[in-house]
């Protein structure tokens, strides 16, 4: 058996669901006052990358014989973070277009 990436296999899904937490948080506010258009459709694709880049380094630790609790800790976070930011854009989308330009 190799050894382990790293012991502390749960910082990574944490700090990603944090991160998509708090910026979803930022941009419904945001977002629904016809605030931040373009940026927060840039915020929510950096996160969508940041989860695909979780799951190909996740399916490299499989491959590589890493533990469970270091795969599974990378592939759950960012396929949950895929599968939320990807079901949402569309309507965080339709939402800003919905909404009158307001600029600052």
């Amino acid at each position: 058996m190799r050894v382990p990436w790293y012991a502390l296999a749960w910082i990574p899904g944490a700090l990603l669901g944090v991160t998509i937490g708090g910026l979803g948080a930022f941009i419904g506010v945001k977002a629904s006052s016809g605030k931040l258009r373009r940026t927060a459709l840039k915020f929510i694709l950096g996160m969508m990358t940041v989860s695909v880049i979780f799951i190909v380094i996740g399916v490299v630790a499989l491959a590589t014989s890493q533990p469970s609790d270091v795969w599974y800790g990378l592939l759950l976070p960012g396929a949950i973070g895929l599968i939320v930011l990807g079901v949402n854009l569309p309507v965080v989308k339709k939402r800003i277009d919905e909404q009158p330009v307001i600029d600052s």
